[in-house]
């Protein structure tokens, strides 16, 4: 890993500045391509602030750059190539049905009821399913279009609760496109339409749910505090119901908690991560043991999969692979949840430069090959294996690549 003292961030902002001014792009282009502030762009290239790994990707990729060693020199042990996102094939499909701005008068509504078990299901399979996105987007189109139909045809009580249905599939729909090539336009728009359709619910649980998702895209932009400052609201707003509520009121009030932990984790690097997970575990030893949430999956395992990801996230490998030893991937009731858990320790492993980090992505596989495909920390680890990992491990390694359409 490249180091962080004030002379290096000097040398990588000065890489990164000549970088930019020779693919012509002024500050503001390059940070709104990226989804930052121009003013966090100037602190990177003047050396007041380090350029984090999942940043660079992100700018070199915008930069026509293949090899990170062009922004860290010579501080890697070797180069880091950029694992490119995936697209997948129905991805332009899923989109048009986002930007379909004109009400359909002849699609018929389904009842509130039908429809809110229509989207619940979807949500399962997407659980269920090793080739969850592919699912989805046989789905999603028809779930988005009748589910605005049920909203235009219904009154009081039942349009709430059929905008509290239509949120879910378009916070469904931001699932299914997030790390996708090329779809960055109708992620947003699809952040944006469940944010929406979540208030207009006028529903704390809906209200809450919709933070939830905003703040989920807004940390993969590498803005944790406005994440964080989303997430306190939604904490905020289901903390009066969480005494006399209901088993999805308290498990909703735990998964984001397990959001604030991972974001104060992953993307702030503050131990008072684990002080959010304490409260999940708590709140998770109010319910039935095989409780599992149909869509963001909180439950037993998942609280303590956090674990991994937590220790992971703040340097401690060693912490985070014991973790992993005590908790039974088959017990976890998701198979993109597995996948994910997987990673994790696929991650703590390549951080102790051990060669054994390929065998959890090849776990991964068996449990959702489409999870792992569309893993961009996945990527990048079987990238750095294939071509820099010992010889034992290269071939196989390229191989896994071939089959998660990796270019090497």
């Amino acid at each position: 890993m490249p180091v962080n003292t004030a002379d290096h961030r000097r040398e990588v902002g000065n890489r990164l500045r000549r970088l930019r001014e020779r693919s012509g792009k002024s500050r503001a282009v390059l940070a709104g391509l990226v989804g930052k502030s121009e003013d966090w762009l100037k602190k990177i290239e003047r050396g007041e602030r380090g350029l984090p790994l999942g940043m660079a990707a992100q700018v070199a990729r915008e930069l026509g750059v293949r090899d990170l060693s062009a922004l860290y020199g010579g501080d890697l042990s070797a180069p880091v190539r950029i694992a490119e996102r995936p697209a997948h094939p129905a991805a332009e499909m899923v989109g048009l049905a986002l930007t379909e701005y004109t009400v359909d008068t002849a699609e018929a509504a389904p009842s509130v009821a039908h429809y809110t078990a229509a989207v619940e299901r979807a949500w399962r399979d997407w659980h269920d399913s090793p080739h969850q996105r592919t699912y989805a987007a046989g789905e999603l189109p028809r779930l988005i279009r009748v589910g605005r139909a049920a909203v235009r045809e219904s009154e009081g009580v039942a349009r709430s609760q059929a905008r509290r249905s239509l949120a879910d599939a378009y916070h469904l729909c931001q699932a299914y496109l997030a790390w996708q090539e090329n779809s960055r336009h109708w992620y947003w728009l699809s952040v944006d339409r469940g944010q929406q359709t979540g208030e207009d619910a006028d529903d704390p649980a809906a209200q809450a749910t919709a933070l939830l998702y905003s703040a989920f895209a807004l940390r993969v932009t590498d803005r944790a505090e406005q994440a964080m400052d989303l997430l306190d609201s939604a904490t905020r707003v289901l903390d009066p119901r969480l005494a006399d509520g209901d088993d999805e009121t308290r498990a909703l009030w735990g998964a984001v908690q397990l959001a604030r932990a991972s974001t104060t984790a992953r993307q702030l690097k503050d131990p008072s991560a684990w002080v959010h997970w304490e409260r999940a575990a708590t709140v998770v030893d109010t319910l039935s043991a095989d409780y599992g949430h149909h869509r963001h999956g909180f439950s037993r395992q998942h609280v303590e999969l956090h674990k991994t990801w937590i220790a992971q996230s703040l340097g401690d490998a060693t912490e985070a692979l014991r973790h992993a030893d005590d908790l039974d991937v088959d017990t976890i009731p998701s198979r993109s949840w597995q996948a994910s858990h997987l990673v994790n320790v696929s991650r703590a492993l390549h951080q102790q430069r051990d060669s054994g980090a390929l065998i959890p992505l090849l776990q991964a596989e068996r449990y959702s090959p489409e999870a792992l495909r569309f893993s961009v920390t996945a990527r990048d680890v079987v990238i750095t294996l294939a071509s820099t990992g010992r010889s034992t491990v290269r071939s196989e390694a390229a191989r896994l690549a071939e089959r998660l359409a990796i270019m090497m």
